[in-house]
């Protein structure tokens, strides 16, 4: 009998996954979501509530007391955007324990891509800044990003396994 190999190799793959990981694949997702989501929501608290501190606007925005009040109003739409999509992934895994499995994947997915890519675009404008903003920076595009992207993989293996 002749086995196509093209066929049997991928099959075997998700075989082999559904084995190892099983069901848990889709925990680790649900972790990194939530994490994800919540790197967003310490953003947005310190972009709308906590940027009148001198510590914060200074510290890490690097913005100068005096040009706070232009930039208050700014930093506080940045917040509630980051509200609302900080929050999508971790309510579509609440969505997920409460057996809405498409609204779940939609949001989970849906939340991280963006916050993944949104991390993409602070680490490339992130090159002009100076030397003490890159480094600050690459920590928040990293905080952004490795937690987004181990969700959106681990949640589509377990999809497709």
């Amino acid at each position: 009998m002749d086995v196509d190999r093209t066929t049997v190799q991928p099959a075997l793959a998700v075989v082999l996954v559904r084995r190892i990981v099983g069901a848990e694949m889709s925990n680790v997702a649900d972790v990194f979501a939530v994490l994800a989501g919540c790197v967003l929501l310490f953003a947005s608290v310190s972009e709308s509530v906590l940027f009148k501190n001198q510590a914060v606007h200074q510290g890490i925005s690097e913005v100068r007391t005096a040009d706070l009040p232009p930039q208050r109003w700014w930093s506080f739409h940045l917040g509630v955007y980051s509200v609302f999509l900080g929050a999508a992934p971790i309510i579509g895994v609440i969505a997920e324990h409460t057996h809405h499995p498409h609204v779940a994947r939609t949001l989970v997915l849906y939340g991280c891509a963006c916050i993944f890519l949104g991390g993409i675009v602070l680490a490339l404008s992130n090159r002009r800044a100076s030397e003490k903003e890159k480094e600050a920076g690459m920590v928040a595009a990293l905080a952004m990003c490795v937690p987004a992207i181990i969700a959106i993989v681990t949640e589509l293996i377990a999809w497709l396994a």
